[in-house]
């Protein structure tokens, strides 16, 4: 018996010999024809990607930087809070970045391809412009809504990771076809992308308005207001200039790809709709039909309106846009859109406590 074992594992271990060296094999086979072909050096630095983990790491950092303005808040006069802040947000959104030029590097693509690209997009290029705008006004508001958009941002890319490991396997799969063109997704696409960044940052502005009034924070500073008017209003035309040059850019591709410039496929009427909307913002704003409460206002259902191109319109599951589908994602628009109708009406019960005031 103790030989027939001995035989029996004898075999057993031969086997495992060969299995391991057919393996090793294929292996270097695999290498080889992917070091042919010039993709072998993108699998390494993918994998020092998921080893790094940048994203993480720049969550950690944004939710360290949020701590810090909360503390901010209970002690203004405490410069190194102040540089505290900075730092922490400043070397997040360099991890962010990073990681998203390592994307480009490993796929040779530009910064946006899938939603999940979007997603890390959106969130630098609004904590960029929060951080440009805290820069130009220096009033501590612009840092704040940076933290909380970056954490936001991270967050969400982390659980839209999850997801596209579960079903997909990969954040990095093969571009769709209508997408295979590095021209138009570093224009048309990155500059959309951007638009939907200036248009969320708007609406975070307008929160800050409308919910600092309702609750009485620096009431008696009028100027803290119109400051955050002027910057409401900056953020919104030049997310206007963005969405309006990368709504053209999207139908000369469509001209190039599908032979007509618009089709009113649900992914350009969302994209126009945001061009409507924020057009009819400065023109209610310029001819005085709204003020600093309306444009606040506006520019939150702005947010609405963004997030619906973003992903609402996936969720129809027609067009030629339809390749954006992703499912679990209703009821977390549903809930977005329902707290952003509960600050609407807090603008309402908010003027109306005013007017009773006077």
């Amino acid at each position: 018996q103790r030989r027939s074992r001995c035989s029996t594992k004898g075999r057993s271990s031969a086997r495992q010999g060969r299995r391991t060296a057919a393996g090793s094999k294929g292996h270097g086979l695999l290498v080889a024809r992917a070091d042919a072909r010039g993709e072998y050096r993108a699998i390494e630095l993918e994998v020092d990607l998921y080893r790094w983990d940048p994203f993480t790491r720049a969550l950690v950092f944004y939710l360290l930087a949020f701590l810090g303005v909360c503390f901010s808040l209970v002690a203004p006069s405490k410069g190194w809070v102040r540089k505290f802040t900075w730092g922490m947000t400043l070397g997040s959104t360099a991890l962010l970045i990073f990681g998203i030029v390592l994307r480009c590097i490993i796929r040779q693509r530009p910064p946006v391809v899938s939603l999940y690209d979007t997603v890390l997009f959106i969130t630098a290029g609004a904590v960029l412009m929060g951080l440009v705008t805290e820069w130009l006004t220096r009033q501590r508001i612009a840092i704040g809504l940076s933290t909380v958009l970056g954490t936001a941002g991270m967050f969400l890319a982390g659980r839209y990771e999850l997801k596209e490991v579960a079903t997909a396997g990969d954040t990095m799969a093969s571009v769709v076809a209508v997408l295979d063109t590095n021209y138009y997704l570093a224009i048309h696409v990155t500059t959309i992308t951007l638009g939907y960044a200036a248009g969320l940052l708007a609406g975070a502005l307008g929160h800050v308005w409308i919910l600092g009034r309702l609750v009485g924070y620096r009431s008696g500073d009028r100027e803290f207001y119109r400051g955050l008017t002027r910057m409401t209003y900056g953020v919104i035309c030049f997310g206007l200039l963005l969405s309006v040059f990368g709504t053209i850019m999207g139908g000369v591709w469509a001209n190039d790809s599908w032979g007509r410039f618009w089709g009113w496929d649900p992914k350009e009427n969302g994209a126009l709709l945001i061009c409507l909307w924020e057009i009819m913002i400065l023109h209610a704003r310029m001819g005085g039909y709204i003020r600093d409460r309306g444009l606040a206002v506006m520019a939150v259902l702005g947010a609405v309106v963004v997030s619906a191109s973003w992903w609402g319109v996936n969720l129809l599951g027609v067009g030629l846009h339809s390749y954006g589908f992703t499912s679990g994602v209703v009821m977390a628009l549903a809930a977005f859109w329902a707290f952003e109708i509960l600050v609407v009406m807090a603008a309402g019960v908010g003027a109306k406590l005013e007017a009773a005031g006077k």
